[in-house]
């Protein structure tokens, strides 16, 4: 109830930006590069270890990674060898991704394609599109429900991890009006995942928000905060690095894997 009624209020405060915001969204999609998915190691393995974690991820175009060629580089393949690396266990991975889609198309469109084998634990990666698109938090909150529900008419038990959400507030090739209003748009979508894991058993969500400047910093000295983009609004293979650990942590210390 809150989250809607802080979304309208903002919706209200926004409407008279909204030409300029329609103009300026046009012009990032002529100037940003199309960049292509990852191809590479859409199933892929990492570690020796006795035991083996079935992993799968799921979402828009950070699951699809792009800005890399090699799912090994992506957030999937980071996540992976994260576990592996806390566990001692191999982790195997199967990457369902597609950029541009939203949480409805997700579930509409992904969730069939997800393996007829056993799985440990599911990442979705959403959110971005649902910002471009200016999906309400009440929509946001039906279409992941209906996800949800999808997954586990599949896998009853496994869990689900929401990584983090997108930091669209911070995307370089944006204006600054295009930061701020979908930037708070993702926002109220973190609170209604918060919300959501405390209804669903088995249901997490990496709730960090995401700082650049503090991700550059880690990164190196030498690293800008431009360096962990690829074309100003998909992460860099140095972004993949630092989110993938980032929720694969989360993963060992929730003990989900």
């Amino acid at each position: 109830m809150i989250v809607t009624l802080v979304y309208f209020a903002g919706l209200l405060l926004s409407l008279p930006l909204l030409p300029i915001l329609l103009i300026q969204a046009k012009r990032v999609k002529q100037t940003v590069p199309r960049l292509p998915e990852a191809h590479q190691n859409v199933r892929g393995s990492v570690g020796t270890g006795q035991r083996t974690i079935r992993l799968v991820t799921l979402g828009e175009s950070t699951i699809a990674g792009v800005g890399v060629s090699d799912h090994t580089d992506g957030i999937t393949g980071h996540i992976a060898q994260t576990i592996s690396r806390l566990t001692g266990s191999k982790v195997t991975w199967e990457v369902i991704g597609k950029s541009g889609y939203t949480a409805r198309k997700a579930a509409e469109r992904l969730v069939t394609k997800l393996p007829d084998a056993t799985v440990d634990s599911i990442v979705i990666g959403l959110g971005a599109n649902d910002s471009f698109a200016f999906n309400s938090p009440t929509t946001w909150q039906r279409d992941i429900e209906q996800l949800i529900t999808s997954i586990r008419c599949k896998y009853e038990d496994c869990p689900i991890v929401f990584a983090n959400m997108p930091p669209v507030g911070q995307f370089p090739a944006f204006p600054w009006i295009m930061r701020v209003i979908l930037g708070s748009l993702t926002t109220l979508y973190g609170l209604v995942l918060g919300q959501l894991v405390r209804k669903h058993a088995k249901l997490y969500y990496v709730d960090r928000p995401i700082k650049f400047k503090d991700w550059a910093e880690r990164a190196g000295s030498e690293v800008s905060i431009d360096d962990l983009f690829s074309d100003g609004v998909h992460p860099s293979a140095q972004t993949y690095a630092l989110w993938g650990e980032e929720v694969g942590k989360f993963m060992v210390k929730k003990k989900i894997v």
